[in-house]
């Protein structure tokens, strides 16, 4: 009878590539596992239990666990990944030993499916502290630029009514509409706030019939600041009659977000193209921008919450997935479509009938 521990030790390569094959069999968008993000860790530990036998530490296998747990938290695998990923280790090691007509005892599969249980716990309970961690730190980062923002726009809106006050200046000219402009970014950091407060608790859309015109005019005054010290240039399309039937919060949020992702990421001087039309099915809502292009590793990750494409503009790299999670709510879905060496284009698709969820 060969026993587990010759299985491993001599067909290791076989069960490395074959727990590979497994877990990227397994439908949806996964992060790749490669030796160094953990499965030789788990095979040499797989290694050291069996041949400790009874004398292997429990303490011993959490602590490599929690190595690999933080090393796949590290590649981006959810914990259900995580969780699959182990199991394809024992799928493989008994897939292997059939094909190759090795016998194991019963302590055999017992020593295996303890060494998994205690390192799917331990890996994932590292799994969660490490996210627990970042998110933490990310939103505080992202309340620090909402509270920055909030008192950039204040300050130039404070010192404005105050020269208007002082009658220095008139009621109408250049320091009227820094105000004006100072107030429309206030409102609208505030509303995309209330927004994404919203989408956390889960509240219930409230559908409105929206001309979709109006909503992009107020965009278009609430970027103005931006779009002017950048000279760059907000072009819009869209028909005058045209009205989506949504919540106009969440929508308005939506589109607010991919516009000012947009104009961070466009250089000075550049365009960026806001769209909108009614198809049979649907509604079409497109902005394209001139970013240069993404990393090929981005395209899927881009909704992720903290995700950013690149580094070089400040930011938390929490709007894209506010977007994600508005347009679904609506029962709609948003994508992003790669322009190498140019920009990328973010289309947003709703119903024209707006689904069970979303009426609710």
């Amino acid at each position: 009878m060969t026993s587990m521990l010759e299985l491993v030790t001599d067909h290791r390569k076989l069960i490395e590539a074959r727990t590979r094959q497994l877990f990227q069999g397994f439908p949806g968008p996964k992060a790749i596992l490669r030796d160094e993000d953990g499965i030789s860790i788990l095979i040499d530990q797989l290694v050291d239990t069996l041949r400790r036998g009874d004398r292997a530490s429990e303490d011993e296998i959490a602590r490599v666990a929690t190595k690999y747990g933080g090393l796949l938290f590290a590649r981006g695998l959810t914990i259900g990944e995580l969780v699959r990923a182990y199991g394809t280790i024992c799928e493989a090691v008994t897939k292997v030993g059939q094909e190759l007509n090795f016998s194991f005892t019963n302590d055999e599969f017992e020593m295996l499916n303890r060494v998994l249980d205690v390192a799917i716990a331990a890996s994932v309970s590292e799994h969660q502290r490490q996210r627990t961690n970042a998110t933490s730190d990310e939103e505080l980062q992202h309340i620090g630029a909402l509270a920055h923002e909030l008192r950039n726009s204040l300050s130039a809106a404070v010192m404005a009514f105050t020269v208007i006050k002082r009658g220095v200046v008139g009621t109408s000219g250049q320091t009227s509409d820094t105000l004006d402009r100072s107030l429309r970014r206030m409102g609208d950091l505030l509303d995309r706030t209330l927004a994404e407060v919203r989408l956390r608790k889960g509240a219930a859309p409230i559908m409105e019939p929206l001309r979709v015109t109006e909503v992009f005019d107020e965009i278009a005054a609430m970027v103005y600041p931006d779009t002017e010290a950048r000279r760059q240039s907000l072009e819009i399309e869209v028909d005058p009659d045209l009205e989506i039937p949504a919540d106009r919060q969440f929508f308005t949020s939506a589109v607010s977000n991919l516009v000012q992702n947009g104009l961070k990421y466009t250089p000075i001087g550049g365009h960026i193209h806001l769209r909108a039309r009614g198809l049979d099915d649907r509604f079409v809502i497109e902005v394209e921008d001139e970013c240069g292009g993404l990393p090929a590793s981005m395209a899927n990750a881009l909704f992720i919450p903290f995700a950013r494409g690149t580094t070089r503009s400040p930011g938390t790299g929490l709007g894209l997935s506010i977007v994600a999670r508005a347009i679904k709510t609506l029962g709609g879905n948003v994508h992003a479509r790669n322009l190498p060496g140019k920009g990328c284009i973010f289309t947003i698709e709703l119903p024209r009938v707006p689904t069970a969820t979303a009426a609710a």
